[in-house]
C-alpha cells in the first residue's frame, strides 16, 4: 500500500523479547506508534475494525487515554499536547481494553511511572512489556478465533466455515459477539470490509470501483456504495477525493486511516 512520509510520527517494533509470543503479537496487538510530537489539532478518525488506545505520555497526573472502541462512524478525537502511545488491538480484545481504560487501579507502579516520564519510547517498551506478561495466559476464545478468520479472508466467511473454526455453533458465537462487541457477526464482517474498502481507496490512485467491490467481496458496484455511504455519509468517489486531498493524514501504522479536519 502507497506510504505517505510522517515526520511528527514514528513508528517502533515491539521490543525483541516480545517476537517470541506469537499470540500476543498476532492474537492480541497489532501494531504500536509512538508519536513523538503529534498535532495539536483535533482529527476525525474513520470507522474502523480495530482498537486504539492512546495513552500521552509526560503527564504528571493519570496518563490521558482514550479509545473509541469499534468505530460505526466518523468520529473526532481529542488533541494531544504531547507524546503518546498509540496501542492498537485486534476487535475481540475489546473488553479488555475497556476494563484499561476504566481505572488505573490494577495498572503497576512501574507502568504509571513510565508513563507519566518523558520517555516515550521507553513509556511504550515498559507497557508492551506489562500488556504481554498480562496476557500470557490469554488463548484466542471462539469470537477471537472467528475474528482471525474475518480479518484473514478476502470477502465474506460462510458461517459453516466459521463454526468450523471457532469450534462453537453460529448461535453461540453470535451471543459472544452482542455480548462482548456490541454488534452481530454480520455486523463485525461489514466493518471489516467497510475497514479494506477505505484502506483499498487510499491505496488506489484512480478509484476503480467495480474492480475494487468484487475483490473486496461486495455484490456490485452499487453494494460498495450502499455501504460506504452507510459508514461515511459519503459517496465512495467523494471519500476517494477526500482522502487523497493534501489535508489526509495517515499514521506510520498499516491498518488506520486518519484524516485531519
Amino acid at each position: 500500500m502507497t506510504s505517505v512520509p510522517i515526520t511528527q510520527h514514528q513508528a517502533f517494533a515491539a521490543p525483541i523479547h516480545l517476537k517470541s509470543s506469537d499470540t500476543f503479537l498476532e492474537h492480541i496487538l497489532s501494531d504500536v506508534t509512538v508519536m513523538l510530537s503529534p498535532s495539536s489539532r483535533s482529527r476525525l478518525l474513520w470507522p474502523d475494525a480495530h482498537i486504539d488506545l492512546v495513552i500521552q505520555v509526560g503527564q504528571d497526573a493519570a496518563p490521558f487515554v482514550f479509545s473509541p472502541g469499534l468505530q460505526w462512524s466518523p468520529e473526532r478525537a481529542p488533541s494531544l499536547s504531547g507524546p503518546a502511545i498509540r496501542l492498537r488491538f485486534f476487535p475481540w480484545m475489546l473488553p479488555q481494553v475497556t476494563a484499561l481504560t476504566v481505572g488505573t487501579a490494577s495498572v503497576p507502579a512501574s507502568v504509571l511511572a513510565a508513563l507519566t516520564s518523558h520517555d516515550a519510547v521507553g513509556a511504550m517498551e515498559t507497557t508492551c512489556t506489562w500488556l504481554a506478561e498480562t496476557c500470557a495466559a490469554w488463548k484466542p476464545d471462539p469470537l477471537a478465533l472467528a475474528g482471525i478468520a474475518l480479518l484473514t479472508a478476502s470477502g465474506r466467511v460462510p458461517s459453516a466455515a466459521l463454526e468450523d473454526l471457532a469450534q462453537t455453533s453460529e448461535r453461540a458465537l453470535q451471543r459472544l459477539c452482542r455480548s462482548n462487541l456490541g454488534c452481530s457477526l454480520t455486523g463485525l464482517q461489514r466493518l471489516i470490509r467497510f475497514e479494506r474498502t477505505l484502506l483499498a481507496l487510499f491505496a488506489h490512485p484512480v478509484p476503480l470501483l467495480a474492480l475494487l467491490a468484487v475483490e473486496l467481496g461486495f455484490a456490485d458496484q452499487a453494494h460498495l456504495s450502499r455501504e460506504v455511504r452507510r459508514f461515511t455519509g459519503r459517496t465512495p468517489l467523494a471519500l476517494w477525493r477526500e482522502i487523497h486531498s493534501p489535508e489526509f493524514f495517515k499514521t506510520p501504522a498499516p491498518h488506520s486511516v486518519i484524516l485531519n479536519a
